[in-house]
């Protein structure tokens, strides 16, 4: 069968075409027969006119006449009592397509006396048997074809993870019936699934054209856009969808998963109140998605507002949702709005529901605990602990819900059990990581991230954690130049650490800022300490630096603190006055104050300096600095070359963007020691596909400037 899922073809294919176009099914583990539903008698009518029908022929009686797509008996939605249990099988009555009928044996003749009356040594003669002929293909009746069957097969190949078995069920599906939606809906799912969305996309735009009045095209497009990475994309046509007079309440449910996923949380918000307010849309589910979203906004009357319906009409959707979250985070920012909710009639019946699924203990335990009910709570967490599936999430919950009940060492106890269990979730390891930071345990912060970036050396999170960890145990050294060792985390090929190894970030400027070349030597697996290693240096500060060999950094007058919201925390970000540069301190602000913060960047820029100006006038690394958006002008190089001059043997290379003049990868050496490479930043901020070319520059770099000492040495 053509795996391609064309319609090229077409051609209708006829009765024993599909008959034996069905025959695959025999290799599914489940008998079709487990898919039929019951008799369905849409088209009986039409199927006994052609049943009654006088014989044309010899043959007519044995097959239905076909209609305009080959099938027999009409485009037949559900199969007769007396059709056979599955396809590709042949009825109990009727012998299988081929084979001649069977027949009553005919009554054997008395040999023995036929052989007394022969003469004696004559041999009996043998009869001549007429030579057997075989029936027409059609001598046969072949169970008629249903639209729901061929489209059920599709459905098993999906189950059984066989799209592209699907996708040829479906193209029959299509073809048989081609009034009939699924087979192109359906269809273009396989495709989707095989990553083949412009197929997918051309059938959708063909049953768009079929079947204009169709909710179910939208909802379709929808899933395909989703699944092909344009979020934005399928929002719109779940818009369209929920538009149909007929749409469907969990139609609204879905837009407005999508919007909050997409963080359009008030959009999210006013899709499920318009819903709220149509009859026929009316649906606890959109209520309870509605909690949810206005935690999202921090929208606490709403989220009390709303809890109070949603406890009020339909308790059992409170402990179907994320209620544990939302509850605590209502604790930290309101909490009389939660003491209300606490007070509901409907709580104390909700927390004493006896349901025992894992999600509803652990909404049922911290309303408890939230209620000061601490007994019971602990009474449903011990039930819990007997139904812990495989999954870290329940872990973590139960693991918040003792440490804010005061059972510390229960908490951490249990996340001990869950590391031991389920040492393959990078979720229990984060958490782990967290309370070991949260017990001022830099060291045993340090360890445990470099662990974790073993575990999951395609993951670089735990390199940043690592990069944090290492920061604020140097910021805790008494000592001001203790020896250093440096810091690896596991990679494919070890040739790689070393490498990175081999050089120092000075930071730079342009897409990706000046940490592009430190993320470049994280995903080789290093984590050296670096003074500007996360900063942004432009050309004239890296030249005023090595002119006024880095005198002043870290003091108090001219070092300033401003906070970052890049990520999903806001963090200090540590600025010089006197040079001009700007660096990530990685420490966030709700764990620092704001004067603590002060004398911990002064201390920590005070020894990088110091770290650097070491490394400059001992080199043994070779120094990188980047320029995105342009190149170094001819004065600024022989300012730069002067300023290096007082650091004998230090060698720096300056990646600038290429042009027509200098085209990608060129390497030119313009003073001594000092190189200027070209790299193509088309990618923008987006550094990971320019990793190939900076492992080229970096090798050809090393071919010519060989470290004065082994690289392991270098940190």
């Amino acid at each position: 069968m053509d795996r391609t899922g064309s319609d090229a073809n077409p051609i209708a294919p006829t009765t024993n075409d599909l008959y034996q176009e069905l025959v695959p099914v025999r290799r599914l583990s489940m008998p079709a027969s487990a898919l039929l539903e019951p008799p369905r008698t849409r088209y009986a009518d039409e199927e006994r006119r052609i049943a009654e029908e006088p014989a044309a022929g010899p043959m007519a009686k044995a097959v239905p006449a076909p209609n305009d797509a080959g099938i027999p008996g009409g485009p037949s939605e559900g199969a007769r009592s007396g059709d056979a249990q599955s396809l590709g099988e042949s009825s109990p009555s009727e012998p299988p397509s081929g084979e001649p009928p069977s027949r009553e044996p005919a009554e054997e003749p008395n040999r023995d006396a036929a052989a007394a009356a022969m003469p004696a040594g004559a041999e009996p003669a043998r009869a001549e048997t007429p030579p057997t002929t075989p029936p027409p293909q059609h001598a046969f009746k072949v169970p008629p074809v249903r639209w729901d069957t061929l489209h059920a097969m599709g459905q098993l190949a999906v189950q059984q993870g066989d799209p592209a078995l699907a996708t040829d069920w479906y193209r029959l599906t299509r073809l048989a019936f081609p009034d009939v939606f699924h087979g192109y809906t359906d269809g273009a799912a396989a495709l989707a699934q095989l990553g083949r969305f412009d197929e997918g996309r051309q059938l959708l735009n063909e049953a768009s054209a079929r079947f204009p009045q169709e909710p179910g095209i939208p909802v379709s497009w929808a899933l395909l856009e989703a699944r092909a990475g344009n979020p934005d994309i399928a929002i719109e046509h779940w818009r369209a969808a929920l538009a149909y007079p007929t749409g469907a309440w969990w139609i609204a449910l879905r837009l407005a998963e999508a919007l909050d996923s997409r963080s359009r949380h008030d959009e999210a918000d006013a899709v499920l109140t318009q819903a709220m307010a149509v009859p026929h849309l009316r649906h606890p589910g959109l209520l309870a998605r509605a909690v949810s979203v206005a935690a999202q906004r921090g929208d606490w009357p709403a989220v009390t507002e709303r809890l109070m319906a949603l406890g009020e009409t339909a308790p059992e959707e409170l402990l179907a949702i994320d209620l544990d979250r939302i509850l605590v985070a209502l604790r930290d920012a309101d909490p009389a709005r939660l003491a209300t909710v606490l007070q509901a009639s409907w709580v104390e019946p909700v927390t004493d529901s006896r349901q025992t699924a894992p999600y509803r203990l652990i909404n049922q335990a911290r309303l408890s605990q939230l209620s000061g009910r601490l007994a019971t709570a602990m009474a449903r967490l011990a039930t819990l602990r007997q139904l812990m599936p495989p999954t870290a999430t329940p872990y973590l919950r139960v693991e918040s819900i003792l440490r804010d009940a005061g059972s510390s060492a229960a908490a951490d106890t249990l996340l001990a059990e869950a590391m031991e269990r389920l040492p393959q979730e990078p979720d229990l390891w984060l958490r782990t990581g967290d309370r070991v930071e949260a017990r001022g345990d830099w060291q045993g912060a340090v360890t445990h991230w470099t662990a974790m970036s073993r575990q999951f050396p395609d993951n670089a999170y735990p390199g940043y954690r690592l990069q944090q960890a290492l920061l604020r145990l140097r910021d805790q050294a008494l000592d001001a130049d203790p020896a250093d060792e440096p810091a690896r985390i596991s990679v494919a090929d070890a040739r790689m650490t070393e490498l990175a190894f081999a050089f120092e970030s000075l930071g730079g400027t342009g897409f990706a800022g000046g940490c592009e070349f430190g993320g470049v030597q994280r995903a080789w697996g290093a984590e050296p300490l670096g003074l500007f290693r996360w900063a942004t240096v432009p050309p004239k500060t890296l030249i005023a630096c090595l002119q006024e060999r880095f005198a002043g950094i870290g003091d108090e007058a001219t070092t300033d603190l401003a906070q970052s919201d890049e990520s999903s925390v806001l963090l200090w970000e540590i600025q010089d006055g006197r040079y001009g540069y700007e660096m990530h301190s990685f420490i966030p602000v709700a764990q620092m104050d704001r004067d603590q913060m002060m004398r911990t960047a002064c201390k920590r820029m005070r020894y990088l300096a110091a770290k650097l100006l070491r490394d400059l006038e001992h080199p043994a690394k070779i120094f990188v600095h980047k320029l995105a958006s342009r190149r170094w002008e001819p004065a600024e190089i022989e300012a730069l070359s002067g300023a290096m001059a007082q650091f004998p043997g230090m060698r720096l290379v300056c990646v600038c963007l290429a042009d027509a003049d200098h085209p990608a990868g060129e390497v030119e050496t313009v003073a001594p020691g000092l190189i200027m490479a070209s790299m193509d930043f088309s990618t923008g901020h987006d550094w990971a596909p320019r990793t190939p070319a900076w492992e080229a520059l970096c090798r050809r770099v090393l071919a010519e400037w060989q470290p004065a000492e082994p690289v392991a040495a270098a940190v």
